[in-house]
């Protein structure tokens, strides 16, 4: 919440602080399910990568760097959905975070960003009868290309 303050304030480099700690706290979580550990731990590193280089959007121009940190969400949310088919949720977060991976990637590395978007379409699809997912499911192929 303190990242996404300092970020309505212009405060870039304070957000990227402030979103870094969160990281921090979220990846020595214990005492909590694996799950509350995944949501925060995501939240965390989704805000991380936005904040370095979200494409077309309002970042510190690091696309590099926001690579690691998309990738690393992208990975927990598939992580998820692979162990449980009924999870909507995690298949709703790995489609949101494959597209703004993907829309990274897709100027360094199109074939890689292709990948990404079609593992967020697919996974997605899977949750075809939530409303939200299947609007999302229809934005993502438009990430790819």
């Amino acid at each position: 919440m303190l990242s996404s303050a300092l970020r309505d304030e212009g405060d870039l480099d304070g957000a990227l602080r402030a979103v870094r700690e969160a990281r921090e706290v979220a990846e020595k979580l214990s005492g909590v399910s694996e799950t509350s550990r995944m949501i925060a731990l995501h939240g965390a590193l989704i805000r991380q990568g936005l904040l370095l280089g979200e494409d077309g959007g309002i970042s510190l121009g690091r696309p590099l760097e926001a690579i690691e940190p998309l990738q690393k969400a992208l990975d927990l949310t598939e992580e998820a959905a692979r162990k449980n088919p009924n999870d909507f949720t995690s298949r709703g977060r790995l489609g949101a975070t494959a597209g703004a991976l993907g829309s990274i990637l897709r100027h360094r590395d199109p074939r890689r960003a292709l990948a990404v978007c079609d593992l967020g379409i697919r996974r997605r699809g899977e949750a075809a009868k939530n409303v939200t997912a299947r609007r999302d499911w229809a934005e993502l192929p438009a990430v790819s290309s």
